[in-house]
């Protein structure tokens, strides 16, 4: 794997009445044919559940946007990068759950519910299609460097 990517195993705890409200939107916001979606979270909310894994790690990060990414059976997502750091959080992963996998060097993240990853810019990155009948839950958010 990438030495620039950071891995921890639950880092924060997502309550399932979080997951459950993420549900819930999602029926609000897209239709049972869209295999794959997302929506955007507050930032306070953001801060307050991953700003403490910033100071634990020595680094000053400001997300500057986030959102729930969900998938259903089928979904999957293409190459692509963020133009800052990228953070990465499981929240609901089921058996059989799309994996990620990091293009520099074609490694293969097997997705762990509960586990946290910071990628650096612009690495390139695929979610492979989701197999489980289970929604698949995951945070993502993208963050900058700020000087205290």
């Amino acid at each position: 794997m990438n030495p620039d990517v950071i891995h921890i195993h639950h880092p924060i705890v997502i309550t399932p009445a979080e997951i459950d409200a993420w549900l819930k939107e999602k029926k609000r916001r897209s239709s049972d044919d869209n295999p794959t979606g997302i929506w955007y979270l507050e930032l306070a909310w953001l801060k307050e559940k991953f700003q403490p894994i910033f100071d634990k790690l020595g680094v000053n990060l400001e997300i500057t946007k986030g959102w729930v990414h969900y998938m259903k059976k089928g979904g999957f997502r293409t190459s692509h990068e963020h133009s800052g750091l990228t953070g990465l959080y499981y929240a609901r992963i089921p058996k059989g759950s799309a994996r990620m996998v990091l293009e520099d060097d074609n490694t293969t993240v097997e997705p762990v519910e509960g586990d946290f990853y910071l990628l650096p810019k612009d690495l390139k990155h695929r979610i492979t299609t989701h197999e489980s009948g289970e929604i698949r839950w995951a945070i993502a958010f993208d963050c900058r460097k700020i000087l205290k």
